[in-house]
């Protein structure tokens, strides 16, 4: 346990540090037309191509690491507590961060980027026009309602087949004396699941619908200008 609050610990220092740098990479820009396209709500104008490697690094691995040590505990806990007091428990944990980030931290954050964009309202006339007009960003606190839904899947999961999960858990116990191989299983599986999809769409495609959304090219709507926002 204490190895994994510390990996805990670690990832969650990385996210910062990751938004962070992203602020001063050498391929960071301000799009003045769709401020949510910018690679971060505020590009400095000095950078450091030290950073870039920062991110790219960070890019390869660090959200994959965060799920992978949120989900460790998730089938336990709903062995324990059944589905339904699990999915209460997730909604809390996760459900009302996500809805505190969107309604309120996102807005800040992203109210400079809107400044710098041309944008003139104040902050209550921006904050309004963003959540009745949008585009309402969700922002960096996307993960949450996504480990949302995988706490939903896991939960549907273990109300239909719970023996199915149990099964695999068994096999992944009795292979830890084969590390390598299950590595290789691991591995394997996860590019059979992959690859498919990153041909099929690509890695930069997604779909979402308004705080559900991301910030790519094509699946934003158009910002609010000085005038419909004041």
């Amino acid at each position: 346990m204490i190895a994994v609050d510390r990996a805990r610990t670690a990832v969650t220092l990385l996210v910062v540090a990751h938004h962070a740098a992203l602020a001063y990479a050498t391929f960071g820009y301000l799009d003045h037309r769709h401020y949510l396209r910018s690679t971060a709500p505020i590009v400095d104008p000095d950078t450091w191509r030290l950073l870039d490697a920062v991110v790219l690094v960070n890019d390869s691995f660090f959200m994959a690491l965060m799920f992978l040590l949120s989900g460790l505990f998730a089938w336990p806990g709903l062995r324990a507590r059944g589905a339904r007091a699990f999915l209460r428990d997730r909604l809390r944990r996760l459900g009302l961060p996500f809805g505190a980030a969107v309604l309120v931290l996102m807005p800040l954050a992203y109210y400079p980027s809107f400044r710098l964009a041309g944008g003139a309202a104040g902050f209550p006339a921006y904050w309004w026009h963003t959540v009745t007009a949008g585009p309402w960003p969700g922002g960096v606190a996307w993960f949450l309602w996504v480990l949302l839904v995988f706490d939903g899947v896991g939960a549907g999961l273990h109300a239909v087949a719970p023996g199915a999960v149990e099964g695999l858990a068994r096999r992944v116990r009795a292979g830890a004396d084969r590390p390598v191989a299950a590595v290789a299983i691991l591995l394997g599986v996860s590019l059979a699941a992959y690859l498919p999809l990153a041909w099929a769409f690509g890695p930069d495609r997604w779909v979402g619908l308004g705080f559900f959304a991301c910030r790519r090219a094509g699946c934003c709507s158009t910002p609010p200008t000085s005038s419909a926002a004041s």
